[in-house]
C-alpha cells in the first residue's frame, strides 16, 4: 500500500511538473507574442505618423497649388500697377514742361500785352498834347475831348477786368487806383478836359467827372 501511495505521489508530482513546463512554456510563449505584437503596434504607429505626415505635406501642396493662381493673378496686377505708375510719372513730367512752356509762353504775351498798353497810353498822351497845342482856346466838352476821355475810360476799364481775371475778384469787388498802377505803365491817364476819374466796383467801372464823357463798352 505504501508503495501505491509513493506510485500515485510520484505520478502526481510528475503531472504537477509537467504542468508547470507547459504553463511555463505557454507564458513565454504568450510573452514573446506580445512582444511581437508590441513591436507591431510600435511600427503601426510610425507607420501611422508617417502617413500623417504625408497626408499634411500633400495638404500644404495641394493649398500652395490652389493659390498659386491667385499669387500669379495678384503678380500680374502688380506688374500692371507698376506700369501704371510709370506711365503716370512720364505723363506728370510731360505735363509739367508743357506747364513750364505755357508759363512761359503767358509771361511773354504779359509783357507784349504791357508794352501794348503802354505804347496806346503814350498815344492816346501824344493826341491829347496834339489837340491842346492846336486847340489852345477850345472849350473842355468838344466832341475830340470825349473821345479822348472815353478811350481813357476803356483803357482804365480794360485794367479793371485784367486786375479782377488775374486777383479773381467779383463784379461787386472794390478797385482803387493802387490795384491798377502795375496794369497801367505810363501811369493813369487823365482827362483832356480836366475832369477828374474816381473808381468804385468792377461792374461799375471808371467814371468821369464830366458831364458827356463816359465809358462805351
Amino acid at each position: 500500500m505504501n508503495r501505491t501511495i509513493v506510485m500515485i505521489l510520484v505520478l502526481l508530482v510528475l503531472a504537477l511538473g509537467g504542468g508547470l513546463a507547459w504553463q511555463y512554456s505557454r507564458t513565454t510563449a504568450l510573452k514573446a507574442e506580445l512582444a511581437g505584437l508590441r513591436q507591431a503596434q510600435q511600427a503601426a504607429s510610425e507607420s501611422s505618423e508617417a502617413l500623417r505626415a504625408a497626408q499634411a505635406e500633400l495638404e500644404s501642396l495641394r493649398l500652395q497649388a490652389e493659390e498659386l493662381p491667385r499669387l500669379r493673378r495678384d503678380s500680374q496686377e502688380l506688374i500692371r500697377l507698376r506700369n501704371e505708375v510709370r506711365q503716370l510719372r512720364d505723363s506728370k513730367g510731360e505735363f509739367q514742361q508743357h506747364l513750364d512752356a505755357a508759363g512761359e509762353e503767358n509771361e511773354q504775351l504779359r509783357a507784349i500785352a504791357q508794352q501794348l498798353r503802354q505804347l496806346a497810353a503814350e498815344n492816346e498822351q501824344l493826341r491829347t498834347q496834339l489837340y491842346q497845342a492846336e486847340n489852345p482856346s477850345a472849350p473842355p466838352a468838344t466832341t475830340s475831348t470825349k473821345n479822348l476821355c472815353a478811350r481813357n475810360l476803356r483803357q482804365l476799364d480794360a485794367a479793371i477786368q485784367q486786375w479782377a481775371l488775374e486777383n479773381q475778384k467779383t463784379a461787386t469787388d472794390t478797385v482803387t487806383s493802387e490795384d491798377l498802377m502795375p496794369y497801367l505803365p505810363a501811369g493813369m491817364p487823365a482827362c483832356p478836359a480836366g475832369g477828374q476819374y474816381t473808381l468804385s466796383t468792377v461792374r461799375a467801372g471808371p467814371k468821369c467827372s464830366i458831364d458827356g464823357h463816359a465809358l462805351v463798352r
